[in-house]
């Protein structure tokens, strides 16, 4: 574990010599057009819209696809699994054999879970996410669970800080709730 947690320290984008002795490996989230240039084809995006999408979600989700058109913006994909957002080589063979995912993609259920979308624009250093919290999130009755909304608040500013400095690792995270998040809200 103490392993994992210096790969961490040095940022997710460098990965210190993997279990096999295989040289440094290293990676940037440089994006080209939609879509990372190191994505493999056989990922699939998960942050596009599915039945479970209520209105309000897919009113938001077109607006910044539209928003796309001038190139401004671009939509980040989102995959079930950490290798999946990793190049070709030793690393990524290595963690896809292994059966773990993203925490935002834990639940297969469609809807029951986080739905989200996030885009970038990056002449701004700016990234929004558009969420839908799922009922499988439920902390008071109805509401969403604040250690659900603390992962939106930490996954969205992530994306940003990977973007900006191509490493992140949250040491520290303070939020003073004002008022609670209603569950199916956007």
């Amino acid at each position: 574990m103490l392993r994992n947690w210096a790969r961490l320290s040095w940022g997710l984008p460098y990965f210190v010599t993997p279990r096999n002795g295989a040289l440094h490996q290293r990676f940037s989230h440089k994006l080209q057009g939609n879509s990372a240039a190191w994505i493999s084809e056989k990922s699939i995006d998960l942050a596009v819209p599915n039945p479970s999408w209520s209105q309000e979600m897919m009113l938001q989700f077109n607006r910044y696809m539209e928003m796309m058109k001038d190139g401004s913006w671009q939509k980040l994909p989102s995959y079930q699994s950490f290798s999946d957002h990793l190049p070709e080589g030793p690393t990524k063979e290595e963690l896809q054999n292994r059966k773990y995912r993203l925490f935002l993609r834990s639940i297969n259920e469609e809807g029951k879970g986080f739905e989200y979308a996030m885009f970038l624009r990056p002449s701004e250093k700016r990234v929004v996410g558009i969420f839908q919290i799922g009922p499988y999130l439920e902390g008071p009755s109805g509401f969403a669970h604040g250690g659900a909304i603390a992962t939106i608040l930490d996954s969205t500013v992530g994306a940003g800080v990977i973007f900006v400095s191509h490493r992140v690792v949250t040491a520290n995270l303070n939020i003073n709730y004002k008022s609670p998040v209603d569950l199916g809200s956007v």
